[in-house]
């Protein structure tokens, strides 16, 4: 008789994650069983409910470690747009992942209020601090930050939201010119244009100013 095959937890939390986003909301354990090659019954035995499963497979982080990664705050001297393009892609990346999930536990009536509302106010702490310190830098213009950091995560959560609900796949090509253009409309608004720093434009219309 051949023995059971072993799965890791991790292996068992993707499958159970990639049927779940497949399935929209009509998930079986034998379904998650049957792409791991186990038994129902074994996967209850390792997470003792379908309702505890399905919690671990799709809840969010609580901390995402993307935002380790992320610097403080803008650099002086460096264009804003390139910096903000890379601070709001990495958020992109995570929430384009991350909401669907989220809405797939949504749809299976389970519940992650805590979660996401811990997770959205990290991002919004982040994103806050982020654009105090360039204040702090001379790198933007006086602005309060909470605003900025709610129009930034808006403007990514709208996208992700409406592309999710009107199923539409995004090529990765697509995305970047998203996050591109969306960057180089806060750094406008924010005070640089034309990939500039503040100091830099000032500097240029001082030097305009004596000719």
């Amino acid at each position: 008789m051949a023995r059971p095959r072993q799965v890791s937890n991790s292996q068992i939390l993707e499958a159970t994650r990639r049927v779940a986003l497949a399935a929209e909301g009509r998930i079986t354990l034998e379904q998650v069983a049957l792409r791991l090659g186990v038994t129902a019954p074994a996967l209850l035995r390792r997470f003792g409910s379908r309702e505890l499963l399905l919690s671990e497979a799709l809840k969010p982080e609580s901390i995402p470690e993307f935002l380790a990664t992320l610097p403080d705050g803008p650099r002086a001297g460096a264009p804003l747009a390139s910096q903000l393009e890379a601070l709001l892609a990495a958020y992109w990346s995570f929430l384009s992942e991350m909401l669907p999930r989220l809405l797939a536990l949504r749809e299976l009536g389970l519940s992650c209020a805590n979660e996401r509302g811990e997770m959205l106010g990290k991002f919004i702490k982040r994103l806050s601090r982020w654009v105090d310190l360039g204040l702090q830098r001379g790198v933007i213009r006086e602005f309060k930050s909470e605003p900025v950091a709610f129009a930034m995560l808006g403007a990514l959560l709208s996208r992700a939201v409406v592309s999710h609900l009107i199923n539409r796949s995004t090529s990765a090509r697509s995305q970047q010119l998203f996050v591109k253009e969306l960057a180089a409309f806060f750094a406008a608004a924010l005070g640089a244009s034309g990939g500039g720093t503040i100091s830099n434009q000032r500097a240029k219309r001082t030097k305009r100013g004596k000719r």
